[in-house]
């Protein structure tokens, strides 16, 4: 009866042991797995914002069927943006703040465009792909953005001002040619911005010149006026 027992006994510890075994293999797999997931995830998404990033795009391309002939790029909208002076918040501020900028915009953009398909395409550039819209959709979307990103302005230690170049598919154009033609109008936005910036700049301290150079300091009308005295009575000496 003992020995009976006794094998009963090993056999449950047997099994037990093998169910341990079988339980620690699936964790251990599932593991693999959620790390092959996550590795797969930061393939093709920014780790920062969890935007999809230019691997992203590429493949979002793939998926759309920009390559087939039968495609109507004429159909989509491509929105470039760079957040400008980013490099200054970085640098006056610190690279957390600039960081919390970045996701600050890249939140706004999902918000205010109603779309997932937006791209972090590298430091503080973003796409915005949009499909089957109208022209007047796509300035009222991006209208509302930019008064968001104003409004937010006073809430944050560093002011964002975002520069955006929009640019609509055309029948003969490839995807990189559109790209390049949203990244055109982008860069030619940023410019004036900066040059509207630089003239308002200038005219402020042109006017500050002026303010400073038309202000006397203390007691100069005084000193004036003896002058012109003393010059009066000399003339009334000669004369007499």
């Amino acid at each position: 009866m003992d020995e009976v027992m006794q094998f009963y006994v090993q056999g449950l510890l047997k099994l037990r042991e093998k169910e341990q075994v079988i339980r620690r293999t699936k964790e251990e797999q599932l593991a693999r797995e959620k790390e092959q997931d996550k590795t797969l995830w930061l393939a093709y998404h920014d780790g920062l914002t969890g935007l999809y990033n230019r691997m992203g795009f590429s493949k979002r391309c793939e998926e759309e069927g920009f390559e087939k002939p039968d495609f109507d790029i004429s159909h989509v909208f491509l929105l470039a943006l760079d957040v400008n002076d980013l490099k200054i918040a970085n640098d006056h501020y610190g690279h957390d703040v600039g960081d919390e900028l970045i996701r600050h915009v890249a939140k706004t953009l999902v918000s205010c465009m109603e779309t997932k398909d937006v791209f972090r395409m590298g430091g503080d550039e973003f796409l915005v792909y949009l499909r089957d819209v109208t022209d007047e959709e796509v300035e009222r979307r991006l209208e509302v953005f930019q008064k968001t990103v104003r409004d937010s302005n006073a809430s944050i230690p560093f002011p964002v001002v975002v520069s955006c170049g929009v640019a609509r598919g055309q029948p003969t154009q490839s995807m990189g040619d559109l790209q390049h033609t949203a990244d055109l109008c982008m860069y030619t936005e940023k410019r004036r911005i900066k040059e509207q910036a630089y003239v308002v700049q200038t005219k402020k301290s042109e006017k500050a010149y002026r303010a400073k150079s038309y202000v006397k300091p203390d007691g100069l009308w005084e000193t004036v006026g003896s002058v012109y005295l003393f010059l009066f009575v000399i003339i009334l000496v000669l004369i007499l």
